[in-house]
Formats: structure tokens, C-alpha cells, sequence
């Protein structure tokens, strides 16, 4: 059980998630000073010292599944970002806020989320089962924005001022990125490197005031006023990464800025004299530097497989085949029915002539996937140059039957397995390749996740010492393992709704510090 501080405050946690901030960049951060406040923490100089544990996300590395997994115990609720629900062929896109609270209320409507019973969601993509959600997807406009009723008056003030003063600041920042946004511009054409712009200076502003300055002001109210389960997600490094590249100096930049608010929600949170706060710092997922398809082909990937394909058919005289790609950074589905069952493979290849020919030529793609029968995989990757074959062998993948991946790590496997039975799965599942340290993304993005890239998988944990271990029996941790974990010590019970599609173990994660 969890040694309390105070036995006369009710237990409650605060959930910190750095979207997309990966263990390894951490510790880079750590490392030149840019993550002062958690150095501190993981050093034990706060209250009863912090350690780290690996965290992998599984495939797809993405934010609503990995919540899905943490809030609901539900693992691989989604093939991707972005998908075709196959039985209306509709498209489905995270990005969409109304389309989130629909999936949310049709998946998980009668599974307990873990910010249930006085939690509050903040930024999340999911609300958690929370009373009250702020600022999150599915849930914008549940609760009321300010929980005091008998000051009314004076929380509209404290809104106004904080309005007021955000204006100036908000000022102040479009001029700062517009000043960073020709720095680099001009550093990148003198040196003849990718510049990866646009006009992202706006959106990184409109984040940062709107998120940080309004957003956290609510949270803190929260705090003080006794919200026992509350997550906040940080999204301000995911979107500099996506923007510009994990490499950039603005990630840099926007990790320090991150640090300074994680250390803001520490101290909320030991202030508390309503709650006994344990404090977690969590990241979804890891980044991987990209270099975008359309920006090298002249055209997103979707176009260049309907156009390579169509001729194809048209030269043979046979139907030209519909073809959509639903893509998350390295990740693709590849659908060639938006209703139905996903097809099998000897379908695909009288439909896409020449299929496995052109993805071995093709630069932008390392593997596909397509089934077999008697719940089989196909997988097949692009051959070593130095093999000199121009074919790789596919590999007939059996879940049950290890000897039969071959050299493929076993996780992936059944992570591959778990991703290709979904029901909205594509017919074809494409994985980028590596151009030196880049991978090629199939969205127009210098930073991506979603596949199983090592960056990609590298994600962290970071709880009190005072706590158990977030995963059992050494097991490495999970989403999975967290929302166990979470269940059993703050709730009493541990009801994973996706307990029977657990990925086998990893190799157990030595608590660790890093140097410097």
C-alpha cells in the first residue's frame, strides 16, 4: 500500500503528460539545463525523491491510444490518428472535436475511467469519465469553467485579469517567434539545411497563452478547491516537434518551457490543504525527426499510390482501384474498400498489380503488411542492398508460432498482430523507411510518431519513490500497467478492459537517474 504524508487529507494524484517528449530527449535535456525543475526531482532535492522507468507506448504510438489505454484499460482502441470506421465508411479524425466525443461516449460509455468520482480532465484528448473536463476534445463545455458559485463575481474578475494581461503577452510572444521564425529562415538558407517554418510562430504563440496562461489558471482553482483525480496534458512540445523537428533548438526552447510549468503544478499541488496529491509525470510517446514525402515527391504519398496504381491498371485493362490513405507520421492504412471486412491478401494483388515491385522501389516505405488466411500476417520489408536481391522474402507471421518472425522483435509482433485485427485496420499497413536519422513521414511534418521507430517507443514514467512499482512483477510499464495501477490504489480494483490483449513483458526497467 502507499505511505501517505498526511492521513487526515483524502488520497488523490495529479497526472502530468508531456506529449510527445521522449526518455532520451529528457535526459539530453537534463543534461544541457534545460529541465532545472525535474533534474531536481529525479535528484530526490523534493519531497521524497523521483525516479524514472521506461514507458513503452505500443503501436500505434499514439495520444488516443495510449489514453485510451490509461484512462479506459483499453488497449489498441484505435488503428491510428487518423482512420475509416468500416462500418459506415466514415472518416475518422482525432483532430475533429465533435467526432472525439462521439467515440468516446460509443466506446466507453460503461467502462470507469480513472479521473471519475471528483476528477477533472485538462487538455486530454479523452475526459477520463472526469465530472468536470477543460479544454479536452471530447468534452468542451462539460462543467462549468469556474467551480466557485458564491464568488461568482470574483472569478470573473480573476477571468478578466487573467484575460488582460494575457493580451500583452500574447503580443510580446508573436513578435519573439516572428523574430525566431527569420532567424532561423535565414540560419538554415545560409547553410543550405531544411528550413521547416511556415507560419508555425502563430500557432506556437496561440498555445502557449491560450493552454498555459488560461488554462492553468482553472487548473490551479481546481487544485485548491479539492479535485482529487486530475490529468493535464502538455502540448507545447508536441506541436514545436511537429512543426519543426525534435532537433530544433525551439524543442529545446520548449522544454524549458514546459519544465517551468510542471514545477508550477508540483507546488499547487503540495500546497493543497484538501488532497493528499501524489504527483506523475507521464510522456505518451516519443518523436522521431522527419522529412515529409510530399515535400521531396511534389505529392502526398495517397496521390503518388493512386496514380502508380491506376496507369497499372489502365495498361492491363483491368478497373482502376479506389485507394485511400489514412495516415499517422510514419504509420499508413491503406484502404481499398472504406466498408467491410479488410481484404486478404491474393484480393489485394489482382487489385494492385505489381504491389510488392513497387513498395521494394518505392524509398518512402521500409514494410507492408497484408493478411493470410487462418489469421495470418504477410510481412514484407525492403532488402539489404547488400543482399543484392531485388526482392525481400515475406514472411508468413503465426502469433503462435514464434519461429516464424524470424528476426522480427517479438513485441512489434504481437503489437502488429493487435494493430492488423482491428475491425477499422486497412487492408495494407505501411511503415516509413529511414533516410539517415530521418524517417519519411507521410504527413507534411519535420517531427512524427505513430510507428514503432525506436524514438518512437521511448517514452518515460516519473513517480515518487513512496509509491510502488506502476507495473507488476517487474513487468516493464505499460499505459496499460498505469491504468492497473491507478485502479488498484486509488480505487481498490484493477478491471483493465483490455487485460486480455496485453502484449507479453519487456524486459524489466531498472529505475534510473540520469548523469549530470
Amino acid at each position: 500500500m502507499i505511505k501517505r504524508r498526511s492521513k487526515k487529507l483524502p488520497p488523490g494524484f495529479l497526472i502530468v503528460q508531456i506529449d510527445g517528449l521522449g526518455r532520451e530527449a529528457l535526459i539530453r535535456a537534463i543534461r544541457q539545463r534545460k529541465a532545472p525543475f525535474i533534474r531536481n526531482l529525479l535528484r530526490g532535492r523534493h519531497q521524497g525523491g523521483y525516479y524514472m522507468q521506461k514507458l513503452c507506448p505500443g503501436l500505434p504510438s499514439t495520444t488516443p491510444t495510449v489514453q485510451a489505454e490509461l484512462l479506459y484499460g483499453v488497449k489498441q482502441a484505435f488503428p491510428g490518428f487518423r482512420y475509416i470506421r468500416r462500418r459506415d465508411g466514415k472518416s475518422i479524425y482525432f483532430g475533429t472535436l465533435g467526432q472525439v466525443s462521439d467515440l468516446e461516449d460509443e466506446l466507453f460509455a460503461e467502462t470507469p475511467g480513472i479521473l471519475r468520482n471528483n476528477g477533472s480532465s485538462y487538455f486530454n484528448i479523452f475526459h477520463g469519465g472526469a465530472d468536470h473536463t477543460r479544454f479536452s476534445s471530447s468534452g468542451l463545455g462539460k462543467g462549468e469553467l469556474w467551480l466557485s458559485t458564491r464568488r461568482k463575481w470574483r472569478a470573473l474578475g480573476h477571468l478578466a485579469f487573467v484575460l488582460l494581461t494575457t493580451i500583452p503577452f500574447l503580443i510580446w510572444l508573436f513578435l519573439v517567434e516572428i523574430c525566431y521564425e527569420f532567424y532561423d529562415s535565414a540560419k538554415a538558407f545560409l547553410r543550405h539545411k531544411i528550413y521547416s517554418g511556415q507560419v508555425s510562430f502563430l500557432i506556437r504563440a496561440l498555445i502557449r497563452t491560450v493552454g498555459d496562461e488560461l488554462g492553468l489558471a482553472v487548473l490551479y482553482q481546481d487544485l485548491s478547491h479539492g479535485r482529487q483525480h486530475v490529468m493535464v496534458n502538455l502540448i507545447t512540445y508536441d506541436k514545436a516537434v511537429h512543426l519543426r523537428g525534435p532537433e530544433h533548438p525551439h524543442a529545446l526552447r520548449s522544454i524549458r518551457h514546459t519544465d517551468r510549468l510542471v514545477k508550477h503544478l508540483w507546488r499547487a499541488a503540495k500546497r493543497s490543504k484538501r488532497v493528499d496529491y501524489d504527483f506523475f509525470i507521464f510522456s505518451d510517446h516519443g518523436m522521431t525527426p522527419a522529412k515529409p514525402v510530399a515535400k521531396d515527391a511534389g505529392r502526398d504519398l495517397q496521390s503518388l499510390l493512386r496514380d502508380e496504381f491506376s496507369a497499372r491498371a489502365r495498361a492491363m485493362g483491368i478497373l482502376q482501384p479506389n485507394l485511400w490513405l489514412k495516415a499517422t507520421g510514419s504509420f499508413g492504412h491503406v484502404y481499398l474498400s472504406r466498408e467491410g471486412a479488410p481484404w486478404m491478401h491474393d484480393t489485394l494483388v489482382n487489385a494492385l498489380p505489381g504491389m510488392d515491385a513497387y513498395f521494394t522501389a518505392l524509398k518512402y516505405v521500409s514494410a507492408w503488411v497484408t493478411r493470410l488466411p487462418n489469421d495470418r500476417l504477410r510481412y514484407n520489408a525492403t532488402p539489404d542492398p547488400s543482399d543484392g536481391s531485388a526482392l525481400s522474402q515475406p514472411l508468413a507471421l503465426d502469433e503462435s508460432a514464434p519461429e516464424t518472425w524470424g528476426d522480427l522483435d517479438a513485441v512489434f509482433v504481437r503489437n502488429l498482430f493487435g494493430a492488423a485485427r482491428h475491425p477499422d485496420a486497412g487492408d495494407v499497413l505501411l511503415f516509413g523507411a529511414r533516410d539517415g536519422e530521418r524517417v519519411w513521414n507521410f504527413l507534411f511534418e519535420y517531427g512524427c510518431h505513430g510507428a514503432w521507430e525506436v524514438e518512437e517507443q521511448d517514452a518515460f514514467l516519473i513517480q515518487s519513490s513512496h509509491l510502488g512499482p506502476a507495473a507488476k512483477n517487474g513487468e516493464a510499464v505499460t499505459p496499460l500497467a498505469m491504468h492497473d495501477f491507478f485502479e488498484r490504489h486509488y480505487f481498490q480494483s484493477a478491471t483493465s478492459a483490455g487485460a486480455t490483449q496485453v502484449a507479453p513483458a519487456l524486459a524489466a526497467e531498472k529505475p534510473e537517474k540520469p548523469k549530470g
